[in-house]
C-alpha cells in the first residue's frame, strides 16, 4: 500500500484510506476524497502535487498527501468511447490512430488522462455529444472508437 506522495503522475489511484487521526478528513470528503473514490494525478511540485477528483483539480501539500494512502487501479478495463454507457464519466486511457485525425482530437483537448463525461448519443449511435474541459462536444462514431477511456467498475 503506498502513500498519494509516493504516486507517480498520469495514474489512476483509489483512495484506501488515511493514516491515523488526519484532522483534514472531512475537509477531503467533502472535496470528493474518501475511501473508494478514484483519483488522477496529474501534477507533482516540491511543495505538494494536484489532482483530478470528480472533474475538480485539487492541490494538496506534501504534508496531506503523506496521510494518504492508495492503491493503483489496475482493474480498470480499457474500452473505446462508443462503448461507454451514457451518462457516465470516464478518462481518457489513450487515443488511437494517426495523422491529421489524431491531431485533431488532440487539439479538441482529447489528451490521455483528460476527464470526459458522455452526456447523449444519437438512436443508431452516431454522433455522440461528451463534455470534456468544461466543453460540449458532438464525435462521430468512428473518431469516439478511436479514443480509449477505462470502464470503471461500480
Amino acid at each position: 500500500m503506498l502513500t498519494l506522495d509516493q504516486g507517480v503522475v498520469g495514474k489512476i489511484y483509489q483512495v484506501t484510506g488515511f493514516k491515523n487521526n488526519l484532522k483534514q478528513e472531512t475537509h477531503l470528503k467533502n472535496l470528493g476524497l474518501s475511501v473508494g473514490s478514484s483519483l488522477h494525478f496529474i501534477e507533482k511540485q516540491k511543495t505538494g502535487g494536484i489532482l483530478v477528483i470528480k472533474e475538480a483539480k485539487v492541490a494538496l501539500d506534501n504534508e496531506l498527501l503523506k496521510e494518504i494512502l492508495i492503491t493503483e487501479e489496475t482493474h480498470l478495463n480499457k474500452i473505446s468511447l462508443s462503448q461507454l454507457p451514457v451518462g457516465q464519466t470516464s478518462h481518457v486511457a489513450a487515443v488511437l490512430g494517426t495523422g491529421a485525425v489524431k491531431r485533431r482530437l488532440l487539439d479538441m483537448g482529447i489528451t490521455k488522462g483528460v476527464s470526459l463525461y458522455l452526456r447523449k448519443k444519437a438512436p443508431l449511435g452516431d454522433p455522440l455529444q461528451i463534455k470534456v474541459r468544461g466543453y460540449e462536444l458532438s464525435l462521430r462514431k468512428a473518431e469516439a472508437d478511436l479514443i480509449m477511456v477505462y470502464e470503471e467498475n461500480k
